[in-house]
Order: structure tokens, then C-alpha cells, then sequence
């Protein structure tokens, strides 16, 4: 799958995982996307705001991801040294 999000190049998505109102995404290049309801923050956007297409979370930009996950009201990332951070 391809995905062309706001204001950005195309990205070539390896992996989709949702929450119970919210969905994560994975690029092949390690850049992680987030669109849904933010009422709790799991957008990594920086606020609390909805989204309704999906947008690059900037302050993961400079960390390679491998992998996602999403629950209820929380996103999860693990970079390529092992590290998770949530969001």
C-alpha cells in the first residue's frame, strides 16, 4: 500500500495496527503516521486534537521505527535498538 499524507512524499506502508478509535501506521522507511480521535494524546501530534488523514509524528522523525501498535487509547513504537516508546 501506498500513502501520499499531508504535505508529504508517497510512503510505502508495512504495517497497519488500530485502536478503538484510532489507527497507526508504519512506512518502510521507519516513519510512523497517525490519524483518528486524539481526545487522549495517542496521536503523538502534541495535542489532543482529531485527525482525520494520516500525519507523520514529527517528534519520531529522527528515530528509525520497526515496529507499531495501537490500543484503546495509546499508540506503542519500538525503534531499531530496542527502545519503546508510548504515546
Amino acid at each position: 500500500m501506498r500513502l501520499n499524507p499531508a504535505g508529504s512524499r508517497q510512503h510505502r506502508i508495512v504495517q497497519v495496527d488500530a485502536g478503538m478509535c484510532h489507527t497507526v501506521l508504519l512506512s518502510s522507511a521507519g516513519f510512523v503516521m497517525t490519524f483518528g480521535f486524539g481526545q487522549s494524546g495517542q496521536l503523538g501530534h502534541g495535542d489532543r486534537g482529531d485527525c482525520n488523514v494520516p500525519h507523520i509524528i514529527m517528534s519520531l522523525r529522527r528515530t528509525r521505527i520497526v515496529q507499531v501498535a495501537a490500543g484503546d487509547m495509546h499508540t506503542v513504537a519500538l525503534n531499531d535498538t530496542g527502545r519503546v516508546m508510548c504515546l
